[in-house]
């Protein structure tokens, strides 16, 4: 293990195999708005799946028909964060942050401001979770932390986050398997930022274990929970859900051997499957072991959905592939789908709102069921108990919000609008509408 100072620098049809070309084996007034909102799609479409399994719960509850407004809440800024999977915090007109049932807005603890705080330094004191540990956190300036016990709101510890100097960021961050982690943003404010990953002793923060260096150019969203699995840490992507630029030891931070070339990682079970400009390969994670190998992807290319492996092959743009993890062979293939940025699952279809239509498939089979026109460019899609939810801004004014709830064939069930700058987010499985300082909650 290095020592504390050192930084190590890491730079259902008949399946065919037509995808698959090698086998190895078996198997960011409008600023607050538009900062609030861009740090909320990070944190909430991120933040909630960790390992890939069967999705039998919905992200949404209670949208069958078009919703009503449960409650409403006034906040400092419109911002807001989830703190488990039933409570969210936010920032009060007083300058407080509470912790509030998400379904109910129950209070259930709150912490006062710190009054010492400069305005500069009460931007970054927002409360946030730690999932994994038994933290929720609060930071002021760029290395003072706070952390308190996530059911009681007691404070636990307070310390200064090391290795922070001037023109640093530093985020605190955390594993599924309870490390406490900081992700620090080197030279923030120049055209090379150099990011570094420490870990900390959860028991007692002011001892730092380990610090690495990634390799420059790369970086990780530190709004969603480092996976601890097989000892070692999967480092989540910028990307997208369930995807990995990094994995490394958790004992010492050095980088897997597999994981030196780089790429783009999904994990599904014990299959680390490595999207990089030369192809894909998959591989076993525990022992390395290459699995298979096959042609290129378009972009990061790699969508994890439950426990299926989808990939747009960059020979063939518009067409979608569902792939076997375990040997890469082609279990279907469907056309005309140029992205996957909202492939949701709901029961035995695949919803994709795609370039202002909504394209529903079998998910055994992927048999186009239907395609629907949108009339604009969804932005996010959430799947909820038996109906998809999604959500589209039809002006690049952002001026409106609409809002679909869309049966298994496709076919519409309600719609929505709201006239405005609304944001959607989902926290504690509700549909939640920001705007300006006013929170709503759906149901």
């Amino acid at each position: 293990m290095p020592r504390d100072e050192e930084v190590l620098d890491l730079d259902a049809p008949t399946p065919t195999r037509a995808f698959a070309v090698e086998r190895r084996g078996w198997t960011t007034g409008r600023i607050w708005l538009a900062i609030g909102a861009f740090a909320l799609a990070v944190i909430v479409l991120a933040a909630v799946i960790l390992r890939p399994q069967a999705r039998f719960e919905p992200e949404v509850v209670g949208l069958q028909s078009e919703p009503t407004t449960v409650w409403t809440s006034e906040l400092g800024v419109p911002w807001l964060s989830p703190i488990g999977d039933d409570r969210i915090a936010v920032f009060t007109p007083e300058g407080n942050s509470r912790v509030v049932e998400a379904a109910t807005g129950r209070e259930l603890w709150a912490v006062e401001q710190d009054r010492s705080a400069t305005p500069s330094e009460e931007l970054l004191s927002w409360l946030s979770d730690l999932p994994g540990t038994r933290y929720v956190a609060s930071m002021y300036g760029t290395d003072r932390a706070v952390l308190f016990d996530r059911d009681s709101g007691e404070e636990r510890h307070r310390f200064t986050v090391p290795g922070v100097k001037d023109g640093d960021f530093a985020f605190l961050w955390s594993g599924t398997g309870g490390s406490l982690l900081v992700a620090t943003i080197v030279g923030s404010g120049t055209f090379s930022p150099r990011t570094l990953i420490t870990r900390l002793d959860p028991n007692d923060p002011n001892e730092r274990l380990w610090t690495v260096e990634l390799p420059l150019g790369r970086f990780v969203n530190h709004n969603t929970p480092v996976l601890e699995e097989y000892g070692l840490m999967f480092l989540p992507s910028e990307f997208g859900d369930n995807t990995y630029r990094h994995v490394i030891w958790a004992d010492s931070g050095e980088v897997v051997d597999w994981m030196l070339s780089g790429g783009e990682l999904a994990l599904l079970g014990l299959v680390g499957v490595i999207a990089s400009p030369s192809g894909v390969r998959a591989v076993d994670v525990r022992s390395g072991a290459e699995l298979w190998r096959g042609e290129p992807v378009h972009g990061s290319g790699l969508v994890v959905d439950g426990d299926a492996l989808y990939m747009l092959p960059a020979e063939n743009l518009g067409h979608l592939v569902r792939v076997d993890p375990t040997d890469g062979t082609e279990i279907w293939r469907a056309e005309r789908v140029f992205s996957a940025s909202t492939l949701t699952t709901v029961g035995r279809h695949v919803y994709i709102a795609d370039g202002g239509e909504l394209i529903v498939l079998d998910r055994a089979t992927g048999r186009e069921v239907a395609r629907t026109p949108l009339g604009s460019d969804t932005v996010q899609a959430w799947a909820g108990d038996g109906v998809l939810v999604t959500a589209a801004h039809p002006s690049a004014l952002m001026d409106e919000l609409v809002l679909q709830g869309w049966g298994p064939d496709g076919a519409p069930l309600w719609s929505l609008s709201k006239d405005g700058e609304y944001w959607p987010v989902v926290a504690g499985k509700h549909l939640m509408l920001l705007q300006e300082s006013t929170l709503s909650v759906l149901r």
